[in-house]
């Protein structure tokens, strides 16, 4: 994830996936990071100064989401799946039901594709039959 701080053209490029300087400006204006890149070839530095959409930076480059996505459709989406513990029992025509009273409607479709992405990428886990538990004690 990218923090407001100074990168060496290496650091960004693996976390942008491009290798050149006009590729990686282009990445950081499209997500619209305001930046100053300062040096040439192997000394060229960028420095972060302004993330507007913390949220569709870290889907983009930790979650691997496309950059064309509805980032505001999806943070209601992740927002009911992770800290409502019913959202996830319902049924598809339930959840398209409580986005579109949100504001946000998205098709069923939208909510499976979501669904099968968040599993695929172990973010949840919906099966009923396959549990862990996890248990935390306090030593004194």
């Amino acid at each position: 994830m990218l923090e407001i701080r100074k990168y060496t053209k290496n650091e960004l490029s693996a976390v942008l996936g491009t290798n050149d300087k006009q590729g990686i400006d282009r990445k950081l204006q499209r997500y619209g990071v305001e930046f100053v890149s300062t040096g040439r070839g192997q000394n060229l530095m960028y420095e972060i100064q302004e993330l507007p959409d913390r949220f569709k930076l870290f889907c983009i480059t930790e979650m691997g989401i496309s950059a064309n996505a509805d980032f505001t459709k999806l943070r209601n989406f992740c927002y009911y799946i992770f800290c409502d513990d019913e959202f996830a029992e319902l049924p598809i025509v339930e959840m398209e039901r409580i986005m579109s009273e949100d504001g946000v409607p998205m098709a069923r479709q939208s909510i499976s594709k979501w669904i099968e992405y968040l599993e695929r990428i172990d973010y949840i886990s919906l099966n009923k039959t396959d549990c862990k538990y996890y248990a935390i004690s306090q030593s004194q």
